[in-house]
């Protein structure tokens, strides 16, 4: 089981980007934002969902401000929208929309750390092939 925050790209560039938790993870990063022992496991309420989307919504802020400087670009994120499932369903829900296509996809995992607690995510940016050419090009690539 893993939970998914997927955002599209908007702005100069098209696209999604999607960040992706275990749950164990999610769980951790639930007990840290919202000082809550998840130790029954992940039912989510709605001030949980709506944590892991704004969690999301921050990184891929973060990661879509940085490569909007490096390529001189103006990327805008969506609304997230949130999902829980087996992993690959999870993926499924991003990749299985009509017209998308042929795609690259770019991986960045994604450490966290406060004092002893740790947890991990997998940050997933799926340009529209248009859009990933002007940006190699951009790079000289």
């Amino acid at each position: 089981m893993v939970v998914g925050v997927c955002l599209k790209i908007l702005g100069d560039a098209r696209g999604d980007i999607m960040m992706i938790f275990t749950r164990e993870d999610a769980i951790r990063m639930l007990e840290m934002l919202l000082s809550r022992d998840m130790s029954k496991g992940i039912f989510l309420t709605e001030l949980e969902a709506s944590a892991l989307k704004e969690v999301g919504n921050i990184l891929a802020s973060a990661y879509l401000n940085a490569l909007g400087e490096m390529f001189a670009k103006t990327f805008i994120p969506s609304v997230p929208v949130m999902t829980l499932d087996m992993a690959g369903e999870v993926v499924d829900y991003l990749l299985d929309e009509p017209g998308k296509g042929e795609m690259v996809a770019i991986m960045i995992d994604t450490e966290f750390s406060e004092n002893e607690r740790n947890f991990a995510g997998h940050l997933f940016l799926l340009p529209v092939l248009s859009s990933f050419a002007a940006m190699m090009e951009r790079i000289g690539a």
